[in-house]
């Protein structure tokens, strides 16, 4: 390690000088040609995804380019050059230790894209740059004085700062992106004493790195177990336990690293029994005991024996059931201890009895299911499905039990596709309950059967005789899961398509009754049914749409479709799309390209079924207004869409920044991967890769609380994500794509026109204007996304009431308490209680139809979605017109059992109720 004599700043100005000397003399000053012209070109925003490609013509120079390059990082005034320029030294790779000096000084600089660009640039030199990076890292452990580079964080409890040295963040990006050759530099940092303001959180970089790094770094943590430094022995440990679990977790092959594991849970194990010892060698942390308890659960069996000694602690007890669980499996000796807890815990030690999923803890729970202890009865249902399909017996004999049926299906639907066996038992529940008393029984049982799915078919007579009866206006909510559940099964369903085809005419049904449709899929009985369908009077446009679609396999309903188009009018133009669609020839193709029906968006819709015979169409749209849709369609289309590589290179140049971001999203849909080095150097999803392992994974260390409390709340908010935003993501000049279509979503509607002050305002104005609405409703770190001519504002995950309503005791995590670090607090969301959970969803955008995506958000993505936004509406959507746009809503509304989230499709409550529950509706001054 380095002497700590002098201070940081002076080690770095004195190595940042000696990287200048060279570029002040007058043999530097020379230009070459490449780099020269390469970097005024990149200087015009309109060119520079275009002029990043031809970086191959700087680095084929070598050594003559680095005066200009080195020039441009040190004294250009344009951040967006000095990142290029970082980049570029990068790719260059020559003279890797003259490089060094001035990119470990671009660490410093003031704006996050170049510090990010100047830590990718020294991952790629390699080796050669890890003693220069150990030694930032190190000065984020040690350096106490003030920094221009701080980054401040508050605490929970006073709001008084601390902060993490920002260029030692980009460094540990670094050298976990080095690897091995990083691992005994970063080891070595563990011995280092913590700073007083950060306790364990001193080491969260080193841990960050070394846990990126996996196996290659156990070699050097075994060295480090084996050594004197009573910190560096238990920090080590704790490292290894992480690496060993995010092998579990993907499912990998463990045995190489259990011999360290089984070393470190030695180290865990006695720096649980001596907490104040640890604490003194560590640094303070919140819940150190919560800490080597859940170190232990992720070590392996050997932190088994601890575990178990930790049942007898009252203050240990709660984070050994909660370690026990993350084993699993490899716990399942502990199901004696677990039954004999009494405490509060018990309801909690009974639930990880179903992870263990050995015949003694099946056993155990089977007792408590017929025991007269409705608690302990209830907890085990919740445990039951955790042992997987041999825990159906059980839950299928809970149906039954009224006490106990609604949370057994629930059980039941989590099993998904293996609780098949139980759909008999499903179905005689389902036939025997009372319509009005129990609805709710109902409700759950229709929806597991939709998560069984195929294995379902046995219910289809059930759920036929449901379709048949009469449709209540006011509670469409039994028939729309019945149309769900028989779209899950699938094929098998074919005998409910009259039923389902009559749906389509019922205005609360339609959207649900076509994904039944769709979920049958093109089968000749579906291809039937519409084309009776299309014989009656008026024709619903969905079934037209539907035929389109199924593309050949519908040519049976050619014949209706042709005299359908000769009666003019608009379904003259939606039949001449669908024979697109089912018969693809040059004629039809000509109409598309003459904007058949005044409708881009059907035609282009149309194109995409089509595929490869639809992408001269589009390849002629991308000179349109409706370039970016067109794009999209292409990127969708993939590898087939090849013939039009060219025409969406050219669109790289555009000064359309959405046309531009998804030019380039198609051109690696269609490749494989974006060419040269386009993905380091323009692309800014390049930077936001190597960000996102801090973004997701610095959660599971960072221990600090999570935000301030009292009337600077809402300033000083803090979580990992936003820091490592702050770090190294900056504000870019496109927010990331929303995926479209979007994914299921639970309810949906169009605000009035009036919730944007009138067509003649910018989407500025209408951004601004949900902003605020959203932030006096307490909606804090809304994602930015860009939608088809538009943009979209994404909440974060609230959980909320029956009646819709926040729950204000814990909108943001599952309890009353606030959380001791961020890996407990994504933890309490889905699994520390039951309850519901709501995910809103602004798009202004000039799609006027938003139909569901295939995709279904899971509650991992629904967590983070908001933090993987942007936080600011680029100028160049900012300045578009709200005419020819409509703003609509999107709820994801989650209701949680133990272990797990099912998005409910559709809510219980309209939009607007749950607009009117969140105080949004009235704050944006909605009425109708």
């Amino acid at each position: 390690m380095t002497s700590k004599a002098a201070t940081p700043w002076m080690r770095w100005s004195v190595v940042l000088l000696a990287s200048l000397l060279p570029l002040l003399s007058p043999a530097a000053a020379a230009p070459d040609d490449a780099a020269r012209r390469w970097l005024i070109a990149i200087q015009d925003p309109a060119r520079r995804l275009d002029t990043a490609y031809a970086i191959d013509d700087v680095t084929a120079e070598g050594a003559p380019a680095l005066p200009t390059l080195l020039g441009a990082l040190s004294n250009s005034t344009d951040p967006y050059v000095r990142g290029t320029a970082a980049g570029a030294l990068g790719e260059l790779g020559v003279e890797p230790r003259r490089l060094i000096p001035p990119l470990v000084g671009a660490l410093y600089d003031p704006d996050p894209r170049v510090s990010a660009q100047a830590a990718i640039a020294l991952s790629k030199i390699g080796p050669p740059a890890v003693p220069a990076l150990v030694d930032l890292v190190e000065n984020g452990i040690l350096a106490t004085g003030r920094w221009p580079e701080r980054l401040v964080v508050r605490s929970a409890d006073s709001c008084t700062g601390y902060w993490f040295f920002r260029p030692a963040v980009a460094a540990a990006m670094a050298l976990a992106d080095i690897g091995a050759p990083a691992a005994a530099g970063l080891v070595a940092t563990l011995q280092l004493p913590p700073r007083a303001d950060l306790g364990f959180d001193s080491y969260v970089l080193p841990l960050l790195a070394l846990r990126k790094i996996g196996t290659a770094a156990i070699p050097f943590l075994r060295r480090a177990q084996h050594g004197p430094d009573s910190r560096s022995r238990l920090l080590s440990a704790i490292a290894v336990a992480r690496i060993r679990f995010d092998l579990k977790q993907a499912g990998l092959a463990t045995s190489a690293v259990d011999p360290a594991a089984k070393e470190a849970a030695t180290s865990l194990s006695a720096a649980l029994v001596n907490l104040r010892a640890t604490a003194h060698a560590v640094g303070n942390h919140p819940d150190l005991g919560g800490l080597l308890t859940t170190s232990l659960g992720q070590i392996g069996p050997h932190g088994v024996p601890a575990l178990l000694t930790a049942l007898n602690n009252p203050q240990l007890e709660h984070g050994a059931i909660q370690a026990l669980a993350h084993l699993g499996s490899e716990a399942a000796l502990a199901a004696p201890a677990l039954l004999a807890v009494r405490s509060k815990e018990r309801p909690n030690a009974i639930l990880v009895l179903g992870k263990l999923g050995s015949e003694a803890a099946l056993r155990g729970l089977a007792s408590l299911l017929d025991g007269n202890d409705l608690d302990d009865a209830s907890s085990a249902v919740e445990a039951l499905p955790e042992s997987g399909p041999a825990a159906i017996p059980l839950l299928s004999r809970a149906l039954t039990k009224p006490n106990l049926r609604q949370d057994a299906a629930r059980g039941l639907s989590r099993l998904g596709p293996d609780a098949a066996p139980a759909v008999p038992a499903l179905t005689r529940m389902l036939s025997g309950l009372d319509a009005r008393a129990d609805g709710d029984s109902r409700t759950i049982a229709l929806e597991t059967l939709a998560d069984i799915g195929p294995g379902a078919r046995a219910a289809v007579p059930e759920l036929i005789e449901i379709l048949r009866q009469p449709v209540d206006p006011n509670d469409t909510y039994v028939h729309r899961l019945a149309l769900q559940a028989l779209g899950k099964i699938g094929p098998h369903a074919s005998p409910a398509l009259p039923q389902i085809v009559s749906a389509l005419a019922n205005v609360h049904l339609t959207d649900d009754a076509r994904a039944a449709i769709r979920g049958i899929g093109p089968q000749p009985e579906v291809v039937h049914a519409l084309v009776i369908a299309l014989t009656k009077k008026p024709v619903p446009s969905v079934v037209v749409t539907l035929l389109a679609e199924l593309g050949p396999a519908a040519v049976e309903a050619t014949p209706v479709l042709r005299r359908l188009r000769d009666q003019g009018g608009l379904q003259s133009c939606e039949a001449e799309l669908a024979l697109v669609s089912i018969e693809p020839s040059a004629d039809l193709l000509a109409a598309l390209l003459r904007g058949a029906c005044q409708s881009p968006w059907r035609a282009i819709a149309s194109a995409e079924r089509i595929g490869r015979a639809g992408v001269p169409f589009l390849v002629q749209l991308l000179r349109g207004s409706d370039a970016t849709s067109a794009a999209e369609a292409l990127a969708r289309i993939g590898p087939d869409a090849s013939a039009a590589r060219a025409a969406l290179t050219t669109a790289l140049m555009s000064p359309d920044t959405d046309l531009r971001r998804t030019a380039a999203a198609a051109l690696a849909a269609i490749s494989g991967r974006l060419q040269g080095t386009l993905a380091t150097i323009a692309n800014d999803d390049a930077v936001l890769k190597h960000a996102e392992f801090f973004r997701a994974e610095a959660m599971g260390w960072w221990s600090g609380p999570i935000e301030c409390q009292g009337d600077t709340a809402s300033i000083f908010k803090f979580n990992i994500w936003s820091v490592a935003g702050t770090i190294i993501r900056g504000t870019f000049d496109s927010p990331p794509l929303l995926p479209w279509p979007p994914p299921g979503f639970s309810a949906h509607a169009v605000l009035p026109h009036t919730v944007g002050g009138g067509a003649a305002t910018t989407l500025a104005a209408v951004y601004d204007r949900l902003a605020a609405a959203l932030q006096a409703r307490g909606f804090d770190d809304n994602g930015t996304f860009a939608v088809p001519g538009g943009f979209a504002l994404v909440t974060r995950l609230e959980r909320i009431r029956p009646d819709g309503s926040p729950d204000r005791e814990s909108r943001w995590s599952a309890g009353k308490e606030i959380p001791g670090d961020l890996l407990t607090y994504l933890g309490q969301l889905f699994l520390e209680r039951r309850g519901q959970f709501r995910l809103i969803a602004f798009l202004v955008t000039t799609a006027h139809d938003v139909e569901r995506g295939s995709a279904t958000l899971n509650e991992r993505e629904a967590r983070i979605l908001s933090l993987r936004g942007g936080r600011v509406l680029p100028a160049s959507i900012a300045a578009l017109p709200f005419a020819g746009r409509d703003c609509h809503v999107l709820i994801y509304h989650f209701a949680r059992q133990q272990g797990g989230a099912v998005v409910l499709r559709p809510s219980e409550l309209s939009t607007r109720q749950h607009l009117e529950q969140a105080g949004l509706w009235q704050q944006l001054g909605l009425t109708q």
